[in-house]
């Protein structure tokens, strides 16, 4: 799991610059777009090692499937409360631990 991090922070880091730079006064959003619990949790907790986030946007409004890339992400996701919810809860679990 140590290198999916230090892969997930080398992605971000080409993307946002050095997380050094990221505190509590950013104005840093991280969205994100899954309908996958478990994997979200994953990112979720090793995005929150190496950056500050003001706050988390799920990405529950994209009606697109070009940009979604499938019927089961952004808006149409909302059709499965239950997964809805494993999503949310999923993020919560990442954010408390």
């Amino acid at each position: 799991m140590q290198w999916r991090s230090e892969q997930l922070k080398s992605k971000s880091e080409k993307r946002l610059g050095s997380y050094d730079i990221y505190d509590e006064e950013s104005r840093l959003v991280l969205q994100l777009g899954s309908n996958d619990p478990e994997r979200i949790e994953a990112r979720v907790e090793n995005i929150l090692k190496h950056y500050y986030f003001r706050e988390i946007n799920v990405n529950f409004g994209c009606p697109s499937i070009e940009s979604g890339g499938a019927a089961t992400y952004g808006a149409s996701i909302m059709k499965d409360a239950s997964l809805t919810g494993q999503l949310v809860s999923s993020i919560e679990k990442a954010l408390s631990g």
